[in-house]
């Protein structure tokens, strides 16, 4: 094997030097691929579990919100008796009131069986005027 000297320190180089490189550098990007990999499966994970905790959260408020409706003597008025125009904004007033301690709901309606409204704490600014609501007789 008579190679020249600047073809054996070539070799010599390539051998010692770019192929541990390449090699350091190909299980390097497989590391780092996986813990990236983990990482991101560990933050969606924490992710999911913060926006469940909230909607429980939001779903466990409306449920309170709704049940402190119920027991109100108004409201249970409303639905047993003819509303009367003083009761009829005593109550708008306690929706109004419930509506804005809340902050989750943009609007309350109350409807009688036959799906006209009892009361509302419609803003009249344009906004979600258009809410259709269909009532089936039983």
């Amino acid at each position: 094997m008579n190679l020249k000297l600047n073809l054996r320190i070539f070799i010599f180089y390539v051998a010692l030097g770019i192929v541990p490189f390449i090699a350091l550098s190909w299980i390097s990007l497989a590391e780092y691929a996986g813990l990236v990999g983990s990482v991101t499966e560990q933050k969606i994970a924490g992710l999911l579990h913060e926006a469940k905790t909230n909607t429980e959260f939001i779903v466990k408020s409306i449920d309170q919100d709704l049940n402190r409706l119920a027991e109100q003597d108004d409201i249970r008025r409303a639905f047993s008796q003819f509303l009367t125009a003083p009761r009829v904004h005593s109550l708008k007033d306690k929706l109004e009131q419930t509506k804005m301690n809340s902050r989750i709901f943009q609007r309350i309606s109350l409807y009688s069986k036959d799906g006209q409204i009892l009361a509302d704490t419609a803003d009249n600014t344009g906004l979600n005027e258009d809410i259709s609501v269909t009532f089936k007789k039983t």
